[in-house]
């Protein structure tokens, strides 16, 4: 007995100093070592966390599985580690003030805004901040968690309820905008050219469908901008280092991380980035707000043809834009063929009538952007009483709304209304797609040829379990030659598992090219081939298009190639993409190609008879 009691003690010993090593060296663990369910040895789970800056760069708390009576010792055991805490599950069921079930780490009460990092999943695409960088990164997240939201989380359940009518067949998205956005273009001009060309793409979507569809019971189409704005300033790339002139550097990651010159010392990544990212996406959204929040606002971009690049045009497209503002700003269908044609456009109407008011309803600010910086997005996210989210569901009652959390709190991020997962970073089993699966905000998940069909179900139900219309938005980008092949099987896999998703279609990413020269672009043609394909796809498995996601910019830039322009001025080709290049990373469409591009898309609504079936009262 003398032998074997020693033993134990012996191995009690061994596995302290084991514990306490684990510690120290700030290794991550999560195992059950014992698990007694013997009379009188209950098990208990022990929390070990970290208050080391090493928190925001994605390691999780230990985690052990240790019998009751055993608990003393490994207290004093582990109390001894001047930069861990030692918490019993009996101690400490609540994270953050939610309930943390310790044997369903899958299911929606045991999540919270940092559960990726506790469950120690690997995330992708984060920065390489230098270990003397940490302590600021630290700092960066604080000031960023105490800073107002940028937006509310009733803006943002409007918008799950009006994808929830685009769900329904009521309502039409475009969102578009930078590729990735720049510190730099924060600026009246920079803003005011991406607000003009997303306001004029948006009134001919509403209004050339009815007119190419002759008919005049049919009315306009409401169509929702969401804008990759206010917040787009991080990007992914295929390696976290790359090579220019000789030296190697880190990788351009968007403006939230490093800049864009190419100088070692410029792409080190720097935590300040983060608030200055978070203080501009302000800026633009007081900007945003301030604009097109006044009937004053933007009223003179759909009044009058001179506000029109009409040159950069096809002749249909034109046409279309004067017949648009020839009919009537708010459906007016008093006009006849003797108002105001090329050289006024529609007669000026009164901005502050009911009838503009009515429109002004109609340009709610969305943004969105891709969810990336897991630390950025944790720190955004912000818990709201679920007596507040009743409170807006009553004050914006729709038939399509989604119901609100049944649970004590609903997390949303306040840094956008809408955000997606991005092609690299939506493994199933991923950081990302674990915080994704608990904030309330309605989320886009990129799909193309890199994810099969069983395995984008699998995240659907994952990020959706509640298969709720308006909160998971598919992004279809296959490109012009595989949308066929690709989306054929993905979307018959929707269909079997009848998953309420609303789909979008990307047609920039699986598009792009590099020129002889080396310089990427993309093909307009081929950029509206890839649309009208899926549009026609989705409609043989009983599902529809229900928006379009683009990268441009207002500007004349020369990234994309092609038109509808006619004359060779006016084209751009591949040896004019040098004249014009301003992205920081991915081509653009420029302000004639998107305007041609709404009108193409509008044509082809013009023959969805569904959308013609629209009443008032529907909305």
């Amino acid at each position: 007995m003398g032998l074997r009691s020693q033993t134990q003690q012996a191995r009690s010993w061994i596995l302290t100093i084991c514990f306490i090593q684990i510690v120290l060296l700030g290794m991550s663990l999560e195992t059950s070592l014992f698990s007694w369910n013997k009379k009188g040895l209950l098990g208990g789970t022990v929390l070990v966390k970290r208050t080391t800056s090493s928190v925001r760069q994605g390691t999780s708390p230990l985690r052990f599985r240790l019998p009751l009576f055993g608990k003393n010792s490994f207290r004093r055991a582990l109390r001894s580690p001047k930069k861990a805490t030692l918490v019993l599950e009996e101690d400490l069921r609540k994270d953050n003030g939610r309930l943390l079930p310790a044997d369903d780490h899958d299911s929606k009460d045991c999540w919270t805004p940092d559960s990726w990092r506790r469950k120690n999943l690997k995330a992708e695409q984060q920065p390489p901040y230098a270990p003397q960088h940490l302590e600021a990164l630290e700092e960066a997240i604080q000031t960023i968690s105490s800073l107002p939201p940028l937006v509310q989380h009733w803006e943002t359940k409007q918008l799950r309820h009006r994808l929830a009518e685009v769900f329904h067949k009521k309502r039409f998205v475009l969102q578009a905008g930078d590729c990735a956005e720049q510190f730099k273009d924060c600026c009246p001009k920079g803003l005011e050219s991406r607000v003009k060309v997303l306001e004029q793409m948006r009134f001919l979507l509403e209004r050339v469908p009815r007119i190419l569809s002759e008919d005049k019971d049919r009315p306009k189409l409401p169509v929702t901008v969401i804008r990759r704005a206010a917040g787009q300033y991080g990007k992914p790339r295929s390696s976290n280092y790359e090579e220019v002139g000789g030296l190697k550097m880190v990788a351009f990651k968007g403006d939230n991380v490093n800049a864009l010159e190419a100088e070692p010392s410029a792409r080190m990544p720097k935590p300040e980035r983060l608030v200055e990212g978070c203080l501009r996406a302000q800026c633009t959204m007081n900007y945003l707000r301030s604009r097109l929040g006044s009937p004053n606002g933007l009223f003179e971009y759909t009044q009058s043809i001179k506000h029109w690049q009409t040159a950069s045009l096809s002749p249909d497209a034109a046409q279309g834009v004067r017949q648009a503002l020839r009919c009537g700003d708010f459906d007016n269908d008093d006009d006849d063929d003797d108002s105001p044609g090329e050289g006024e456009g529609r007669k000026s109407a009164d901005p502050t009538s009911s009838a503009a008011v009515n429109d002004l309803h109609e340009r709610e600010v969305y943004t969105s952007h891709e969810g990336l910086l897991l630390n950025l997005e944790e720190a955004m996210t912000r818990p709201v009483p679920a007596e507040r989210v009743q409170e807006a569901e009553d004050s914006k009652a729709t038939s399509s709304s989604a119901s609100a959390s049944s649970s004590s709190s609903s997390y949303y991020n306040s840094g956008a209304h809408f955000l997606w997962i991005g092609t690299r970073t939506k493994q199933l089993d991923g950081a990302h797609t674990e915080y994704f699966r608990g904030i309330d905000n309605p989320v886009g998940i990129k799909v193309g040829s890199d994810i099969d069909p069983e395995t984008a179900v699998a995240l659907v139900k994952r990020v959706d379990p509640d298969n709720q219309p308006g909160k998971i938005v598919l992004i279809s980008r296959f490109g012009a030659d595989d949308v066929n092949s690709g989306l054929s099987k993905l979307a018959k896999a929707i269909q079997r598992e009848n998953l309420h998703v609303v789909w979008f279609v990307d047609p920039m990413h699986g598009n792009t090219r590099k020129t002889k020269n080396g310089q990427k672009t993309r093909d307009f043609h081929r950029i509206f081939s890839e649309i009208e394909q899926t549009h026609a796809l989705l409609k043989k498995y009983d599902q529809h298009l229900g928006g379009i996601h683009l990268e441009l910019c207002g500007e004349d830039v020369t990234e994309c190639v092609g038109g509808g322009a006619t004359t060779r001025d006016m084209v751009v080709c591949d040896e004019d993409l040098p004249k014009n290049w301003k992205s920081a990373c991915d081509p653009r469409l420029n302000y004639g190609q998107s305007i041609e591009l709404a009108y193409q898309v509008s044509a082809l609504l013009a023959q969805d008879r569904d959308y013609s079936k629209i009443t008032t009262n529907q909305l």
